[in-house]
This record gives C-alpha cells, structure tokens and sequence, in this order.
C-alpha cells in the first residue's frame, strides 16, 4: 500500500463543435489553440482519462491508481470511480438530450447519469433548458421535432453565476449558449440526443439522433425546475462553507478561505477544484493554482495553506457519507 497524499490531477479535453476558449482563458492552462468545449478534471475513463501530475503517482492515470491501489480512496473492491466531473464551455447551445437514470439504463446498455451544473459564468441572456412544460406524448415530441420547435416545449431557465442545479436522469435538458459550468455526474458518458438544432459537424454531417432510446429513457411526466439553495454549514474566521447540494449519488461545497484552514479527516475521499486564488500544502511543495483539480484521500488530515494572503474559493465534492 503507497502511503496516501493529496493527488493533483490533469485534465483531458474534448472538443466538441459547441465550445471555445473560455476554460482555458480563465483558468491560464498553456494548451494549443483549439475549441475545448469540454476538460475532463477528474474521470477514470478510457475515452478521456485524467493523470496524476505530482508524487509517487506521478504519470499513473486515475484508472491506474484506482486498480493498484484500491484502498487508497477506499474504493475496494469496485476499483471504479463514483464521479466524472467536468468544466464546460458552452459558446453554443448543447443539443437537447437526456440521459437514462438507474431504473432504465440497461435497456440499451448504457449507463445511469444525474448531475448538477454549478454556474461558474453566464453572459446577460443565458439560460438552460430543464424538464418538459407539461407532460408531452412521444408523437407529440417527435412533431415537436419534426417542426424545430422542440425547446418551445422545455422550461427555459435564466441562469447567473453562483447557482446550482440538479438533472435527474430522465430529464430532458440542453445547456444555452454563453454559460461555463462546473459539473459532477454519475461516471457515464451516455447520452442520448433528441434535437440538435439541425447542425453540422465538422464533416458537414448532421450529428446522429437517438429517438428511440431517448424516448424510452425519459421520465414521461413534466418536472420541475431543481435550483438548489445554499445551505450554510460552517463559519469560522478563517473560512466558510456553504453545502450547494445534496444527491444519491454525490454532496457538492463550496468554500471560500479567508486564511489557512486544517481538513480534518473523512471516511471518504474529497474532490477539490480551485476557483479561486492559490493554495499551498504542509507536506507539500506543490502548489494548488486556480482551475487545479485535487483529491484528499480518507483519513488524511489536510492543512490547506493560504499562500498568497488572498481569497481563496473551492469547489468540493465527496460521496454521500457511509
């Protein structure tokens, strides 16, 4: 067993037609000039893998590690990630899709996924699409297609920096244009779209569509918009911490340090991203910039060092507890 420590993690991108650049513009990350719609901050996935960039790990992927080392996250004997957590840049809408929850992903072999969006940044206009109107038909859905009217049918909500939000899986959604967004999910990359605005790919193909199954996997009836309240969960003079959200599947924080703080041991590991300012580590000489993804294993008493006197905002998420 490889004695635990803080695990600085790097991202994997994808560039999908819809992004730009504002991830790596806000966050300095020294990449070539490309559109990076989306950046992989933590997943164990073949198909975009994130690595450990510092200590004994270093160069190992997180698969590696989870597979060598199960008992360092307390993961054993899954040996599987829980989360798949993502910045996303969205400089033009998503298609308006839906992902199968638990109850129904096996019915085309996939897999389940909810998640919440935590708004980083929203132009003046922004807004999602959450959950249907009113409960709709199938053929009144396929007519809504038909017709290119389907976001008509879908509650269009407003969105602002700082808010949370949760989609189930059932729940017809789509992402607007204008918004970066911090996302945790259930680990799947399923997706099943119905409508795409009727766009191109960069081969001058239209993006395939998956009716079927995305039928079949919504939740038939209409949902209610899920703004989720902060909820303040520790005030002290050097930091406080607001629960954003709670699910099944994982507890979302934020943080915002107004000088070092000691993280004292949990019986579960920590996802930490820095949104703002810079952190130091007491038994390490790595130092944690903003847009730096991180985990503290279980049972490791963290001391997160303030290292330049300024304010420090973080972004946490952990397993629901034991």
């Amino acid at each position: 067993m490889i004695e635990s420590y803080p695990l600085f993690l790097s991202p994997a991108y994808k560039h999908y037609l819809w992004g730009g650049s504002e991830i790596i513009k806000r966050f300095d990350r020294m990449v070539s000039p490309q559109i990076y719609a989306e950046s992989w901050e933590a997943s164990d996935r073949e198909e975009g893998m994130t690595h450990i960039l510092n200590g004994a790990l270093r160069g190992k992927s997180l698969k590696e590690v989870l597979n060598q080392y199960p008992d360092l996250l307390s993961l054993s004997p899954i040996k599987r990630f829980p989360f798949l957590i993502k910045l996303i840049d969205a400089q033009k809408p998503l298609s308006i899709q839906v992902h199968p929850n638990d109850q129904n992903a096996s019915l085309f072999g996939g897999e389940a996924k909810s998640e919440m969006w935590h708004i980083l940044a929203a132009d003046e206009k922004s807004h999602v699409y959450l959950g249907l109107k009113k409960p709709l038909s199938d053929e009144e859905i396929i007519e809504a297609i038909e017709n290119q009217n389907l976001e008509q049918y879908l509650n269009k909500v407003p969105v602002k920096s700082g808010q949370t939000y949760y989609i189930p899986g059932g729940m017809l959604h789509s992402i607007g244009e204008g918004c970066m967004i911090y996302e945790v999910q259930q680990n799947s990359n399923t997706t099943y779209r119905l409508y795409d605005w009727g766009r191109v790919d960069y081969e001058g193909k239209k993006r395939p569509l998956h009716l079927e199954k995305a039928l079949r996997t919504r939740v038939h009836h209409s949902q209610t918009v899920s703004l989720k309240i902060p909820k303040k969960v520790l005030n002290t003079d050097q930091a406080t911490c607001w629960r954003l959200m709670s699910s099944p599947y994982f507890n979302f924080y934020k943080w915002d340090m107004k000088a070092s703080i000691t993280l004292q041991p949990s019986n579960v590991f920590r996802v930490f991203f820095v949104l703002e300012g810079s952190l130091a580590f007491n038994k390490l000489t790595d130092e944690a910039t903003a847009g730096q993804t991180f985990i503290i294993p279980p049972n490791y008493e963290a001391q997160l060092l303030n290292s330049k006197n300024g304010a420090v905002t973080l972004l946490e998420t952990s397993c629901p507890a034991r």
